[in-house]
């Protein structure tokens, strides 16, 4: 089902929502890309009060309904999102994603070629956001910034959060240590080559994301020097990056238990060939995806 009478207030949306599943606790959407996942302070249209808005007329009650977001996806991402339609089904859901209960897929084209036909990437991903917009990255494999040295700071932090508790302590490195681990979480996630453009030096690749952070998959594979294809903030801004209209980026299968009756739910959405993506890459995708034995919860 797709729409373009989603509103806010008066306003009709040019937009189109697509909707792949609604029951009374859940709903999937294909997010186009461009549009925000919830709204904020520009106003501009967002999937939350979109797919609420559409949902109150379709009902055609006088009382708006309950849908709750408990996931995002980036401005220029597309893809499926999914939302809860009952009070029951947002905290479980939401606490499914908290416990990487969620298996969350992704297509993308990076400027660059793997060497590995598969493999991992995990780095510390920063919280704080740059001047222009960008997260840091920093790999878990440079000096300074080893697991175990992470791990020191944080058995220091929580003596130091232990005394200040007892001493009423706000001293400066209590501060120092806490804007530390406050700044930099873990970031991990799975990729696999599905084909190359040898001419162009690009990738298709099919991403696993285990961790949820913002910008996440654009900052990991900018600073592991594969540029995802468009990435106004993370790519390289030559003619080829401009060349597409959006982040070549797109959120192509998600995997869950049901909030309610534990069925296993598996959702697939193709890229728009109009956007960043080509039609060769629709079906190595459906290939893929198509010999892929799904993954087990």
């Amino acid at each position: 089902m797709k729409s373009k009478q989603g509103r806010q207030g008066n306003r009709k949306s040019e937009l189109e929502i697509e909707i792949l599943y609604e029951d009374r606790h859940l709903l999937v959407a294909v997010k186009p890309p461009g549009m925000l996942s919830q709204g904020d302070i520009t106003r501009a249209p967002d999937m939350l009060t979109e797919i609420k808005q559409l949902l109150w007329e379709k009902s055609g009650r006088t009382r708006r309904p309950f849908l709750a977001l408990v996931h995002r996806l980036d401005r220029p991402t597309s893809g499926l999102m999914v939302f809860a339609r009952s009070s029951k089904a947002a905290s479980r859901l939401a606490e499914a994603f908290r416990a990487r209960q969620v298996i969350k897929e992704y297509i993308a084209i990076t400027r660059g070629i793997p060497e590995e036909e598969s493999g991992d990437l995990t780095d510390w991903i920063s919280t704080e956001k740059e001047a222009e917009g960008r997260v840091q990255v920093r790999s878990k494999h440079n000096e300074g910034e080893t697991i175990q040295n992470l791990k020191t700071h944080m058995l220091q932090k929580k003596r130091v959060h232990a005394h200040s508790k007892r001493h009423n302590d706000d001293s400066s490195e209590h501060q120092k240590i806490r804007s530390v681990h406050k700044r930099w979480v873990d970031a991990t996630l799975s990729w696999r080559r599905l084909s190359t453009d040898l001419k162009r030096n690009e990738s298709l690749l099919l991403i696993t994301l285990w961790t949820g952070r913002k910008h996440q998959i654009r900052a990991q594979f900018a600073a592991n020097k594969m540029p995802l294809l468009g990435d106004r903030r993370y790519g390289q801004g030559d003619a080829r990056d401009r060349s597409v209209p959006t982040v070549a980026l797109h959120a192509c299968r998600l995997t869950f238990l049901h909030p309610v009756n534990k069925t296993v739910c598996s959702f697939t959405s193709f890229p728009d060939i109009n956007h960043s993506f080509s039609e060769r890459d629709h079906l190595v995708l459906k290939e893929a995806l198509d010999k892929d034995k799904r993954l087990s919860l």
